[in-house]
């Protein structure tokens, strides 16, 4: 599965206001929010849990929020950027990109197989810059398609 086949660009954030964990999750969470009937108190709490069992930041400014809900049909993929940068639990400095990703509750293998795809896309280092210097979300997804592509 190709993170385009997820990907929407109305679910990109190109300047999250967030400066929070929690914050962040829930700005990420609004545009999927049009997509799945599930509550948005129930997604955030799913997160938030799973984060506090292990934080979700990769190497150099990435995060990967994520969670398996009981009851969604599909998964569903939001990405933001924080040009500063802010504190999501990483070792290694402020976090700018992150990329939140909902999925059904019984579907680990493509989970898994999404997950692994964004660290592949991230592996990068000019990619992430390329993301960072992006204007807005409609180059920021064309970014993100095109390097999904490569991998």
């Amino acid at each position: 599965m190709k993170l385009s086949e997820i990907l929407s660009e109305k679910n990109i954030i190109s300047d999250l206001r967030s400066r929070g964990r929690e914050e962040v999750i829930s700005e990420l969470l609004d545009p999927i929010m049009e997509e799945v009937s599930e509550p948005k108190t129930a997604l955030q709490k799913i997160l938030l849990e799973r984060e506090k069992q292990s934080p979700t930041v990769m190497n150099d400014w990435v995060a990967v929020p994520h969670g398996r809900i009981p009851r969604l049909d599909r998964f569903h993929l939001g990405v933001g950027r924080s040009k500063q940068g802010l504190d999501f639990g990483g070792e290694n400095g402020p976090t700018k990109i992150f990329f939140l990703m909902v999925g059904p509750g019984d579907d680990t293998f493509n989970h898994l197989k999404l997950l692994a795809r964004i660290a592949r896309v991230c592996r990068s280092g000019s990619f992430k810059e390329d993301l960072l210097a992006a204007r807005d979300a409609g180059e920021i997804y064309a970014r993100i398609i095109m390097e999904d592509g490569r991998v």
